[in-house]
């Protein structure tokens, strides 16, 4: 039964601001049109967010709120579309090639698998020919070899030791047993192709450059048994030559080497190593790298100690431990497939696409237009590094195999020994079915820009997580994350969680984030929290839209928090904590007191929720034109359904306010709630204002209270009501 509030609250409350049924307020406060307030200059005010105040990809409906402007349908299979677009785009690599078997090949957008050079008509095929060419044939018998086209020598380090500096040396079909020292010589080492000549070394290198060997050539030619050493040789060509089952790195690089139409694959340790060397490496293939005999490294790419490495048009499969490693030196991919990591062999850990990591100074990673997937732990992990990432796809990051852990798609992290944080920006990129994280920055900064992350699934060991976007402070080092123009969507658990660190997002549009399928738990849009040393979490958010999320739209819990032109909608609710569209209160995890949050809304709508509307516990909270309606109560017993709640210690003051249609209340108080409401109209709620227990409530003047054109008297009434369950449910 409703009743007046206890005498202990009526001291403060019970002022009456009725309105004529014409819309003119008592006390002479202007005629305002239906959806307006009587703002706190005595003008009318249109709370939520304004006709123009939609951020550039959402459009005014008409409503005080803004919706997402995006294609009709659905983007498919490595498409995305973020607000403002009305068409989906690829984003990746060229295509996505076929696997192919030894010897063969496949670039990103090809369709099929083919060789590396056509062989050409015999014995020569199609090696240029000229007056100092040394000719070498493995089947040529007749004797008094002199390295001519007739009289052919029959090693390959024959035909070398008489070739003058720039001479080619053209060798016939056959594989030839032995390891190829050139020195103080440029080289031009040509086989009719490699599925028909092969050089199998016998010693510590196939193909070894020595000194004065600059400008040196190897085309359509197969090593096997040992790799290509380049040694401190500048201007190296290897152009479509096939480095095959080496007993240690493929190609090792410390001058300089551009390689070309090449395919490196089972080498050992290494598929290519370059030692503060400059290479390029366009439309190669380096794959199925094998760890070394106690089972450590077998990494695809590696450029170290201050190297400058390009990439272009290539697929790098089937590596250990790390496809890409950029250690401590400067890197571009670009149009490249990098994919199907496997984990180290000694462990069981790692299997990541691309690190790029601090050692001795920052590395700096440039990745265009590229395909990461179905790698593991993570697909671009930063550490104490510099990266770039554009027009890319990372999908399908898988965990850990040996504990079932991470399996993050962006990773920007402080070097452990260094202590240098990572700097990375992502932009016009797609982050799809990761695990775990889809873009995760600890103690770093992170940067996402016309970006989409999506279907994040949960942690493969226990079902935890699935988070679309994370920033968490490292040992005390806050992250800065900053999001732009991006979609958040599909994610499990949290789309976007900022933990002791600070964020910034403007023109974003988070929406149906999943519960964790192991207990039900979570369907937070955007959630702020306090760090690892209890440091406070702090957000910005603006011109964006949070919709049908399912337990919170946004909160924020212990922490700080700015939202501005901001559209909060259908936010579901959940059985174990109710739901909640805008809400603030203190970290329960710690001791009462400890972490008091804040929370500072305008200009906003919040909108179709389940359960309370705005939510303040145990915090400090202002709110000025906003607009909230439409709260439901539970589908499950009809419980609840409360524009704005305000609980235990918590301290609102609103102004220039809407609240309407709440099934239970316009706006309840409870426990030693203290709430200030001015300027404000409450419309159409089955109690406008309830207050309980030592609640106090002080009326700012300008208060409406209608229904249907007819008004009541603004008083604040006890109806026994409890609190919501997501008032006092625990931190996220």
């Amino acid at each position: 039964m409703r009743r007046a509030i206890r005498s202990a609250v009526a001291v403060v409350a019970l002022a009456a601001c009725g309105a004529s049924s014409s819309g003119g307020a008592a006390g002479g406060a202007p005629a305002c049109a239906s959806e307006d307030v009587v703002g706190s200059d005595g003008g009318c005010t249109r709370p939520g967010v304004p006709p123009d105040g939609c951020d550039p990809g959402f459009t005014y409906d008409g409503n005080g709120g803004c919706d997402p402007i995006l294609p009709a349908t659905e983007c498919g299979e490595g498409e995305m579309a973020v607000p403002g677009d009305t068409e989906c785009y690829a984003v990746g690599a060229a295509g996505d090639p076929p696997t192919c078997p030894s010897g063969q090949m496949a670039l990103p957008g090809e369709t099929a698998c083919h060789g590396l050079a056509d062989c050409g008509s015999a014995p020569w095929g199609n090696i240029p020919v000229a007056a100092t060419t040394q000719y070498v044939d493995a089947s040529y018998t007749g004797g008094a070899s002199d390295g001519s086209a007739a009289q052919p020598w029959t090693t390959i380090g024959a035909a070398v030791t008489a070739a003058t500096s720039g001479a080619i040396v053209a060798v016939a079909a056959g594989s030839y047993a032995e390891s190829v020292t050139i020195e103080e010589k440029t080289v031009h080492l040509w086989g009719r192709c490699p599925s028909l000549v092969e050089i199998a070394g016998t010693g510590a290198g196939t193909v070894v450059l020595g000194v004065g060997t600059d400008g040196t050539e190897i085309h359509t030619i197969a090593l096997t048994g040992a790799g290509v050493s380049v040694g401190t040789a500048r201007q190296v060509v290897i152009d479509s030559v096939w480095v095959h089952d080496t007993t240690g790195d493929g190609v090792d690089i410390v001058g300089s080497a551009t390689l070309r139409r090449s395919l490196v694959e089972r080498a050992t340790s290494h598929g290519i190593l370059m030692d503060g060397a400059t290479a390029s490496i366009d439309a190669c293939v380096v794959r199925d790298t094998a760890p070394e005999a106690g089972g450590s490294l077998g990494l695809g790419i590696e450029a170290e100690a201050g190297g400058s490495l390009t990439v272009t048009g290539a697929v790098v499969e089937r590596n250990h431990d790390i496809q890409l490693g950029i250690i401590g030196s400067d890197a571009t991919v670009d149009g490249c497939v990098v994919r199907d990591a496997l984990p180290k062999q000694l462990d069981g850990t790692d299997g990541y696409g691309v690190v790029a990591q601090f050692y001795e100074h920052r590395a700096a990673l440039t990745a265009l237009a590229s395909t990461f997937e179905r790698n593991a732990t993570g697909a671009i992990l930063v550490e104490g590094s510099d990266a770039i990432v554009e027009d890319t796809l990372i999908r399908d990051t898988r965990s850990q195999a040996s504990n079932g852990a991470l399996g993050t798609g962006i990773d920007s992290q402080v070097d452990a020994s260094s202590k240098q944080p990572a700097r990375v920006t992502v932009r016009s990129s797609l982050v799809e079915r990761s695990h775990t994280g889809g873009a995760f920055v600890s103690g770093s900064s992170l940067t996402l820009e016309r970006c989409v992350v999506r279907d994040t699934l949960p942690q493969e060991s226990d079902g935890t997580d699935g988070i679309g976007v994370q920033a968490q402070d490292d040992e005390g080092t806050r992250a800065t994350l900053a999001i732009a123009g991006s979609l958040l969507e599909r994610n499990s658990t949290t789309g976007l969680n900022v933990a002791g660190s600070d964020g910034v997002v403007e023109a974003t549009l988070v929406r149906d984030t999943r519960p964790q399928p192991s207990g039900g738990v979570g369907g937070h849009g955007v959630v702020v929290i306090p760090g690892s040393t209890s440091a406070r979490g702090s957000l910005t958010i603006g011109g964006s839209v949070v919709t049908r999320n399912q337990a919170t739209g946004i909160g924020v819990y212990g922490a700080d928090l700015t939202v501005d032109r901001c559209v909060v909608s259908s936010t579901k609710g959940t059985a174990w904590s109710g739901g909640l569209g805008l809400g603030v209160q203190a970290d329960h995890s710690l001791p009462p007191g400890a972490l008091r949050a804040t929370l500072a809304v305008t200009r906003s709508l919040v909108t179709d929720c389940v359960g309370v509307g705005l939510g303040v516990g145990s915090a400090d909270a202002t709110v000025s034109q906003a607009w909230i309606r439409g709260v439901a109560p539970f589908a499950s017993d009809g419980a609840f359904g409360d524009g704005v709640a305000v609980e235990d210690d918590g301290a609102l003051t609103a102004s220039s306010c809407r609240i309407e249609g709440g099934a239970r209340a316009g706006l309840s108080m409870f426990a030693t709630a203290q709430v200030t409401l001015a300027s404000a109209t409450l419309a159409c709620d089955a109690i406008p204002l309830d207050g309980e227990d030592q609640s106090s409530f002080t009326n700012g003047g300008n208060l409406v209270c209608s229904c249907a054109g007819a008004t009541t008297a603004c008083q604040v009434v006890s109806s026994d009501l409890q609190p919501p369950p997501s008032l006092t449910a625990a931190t996220p």
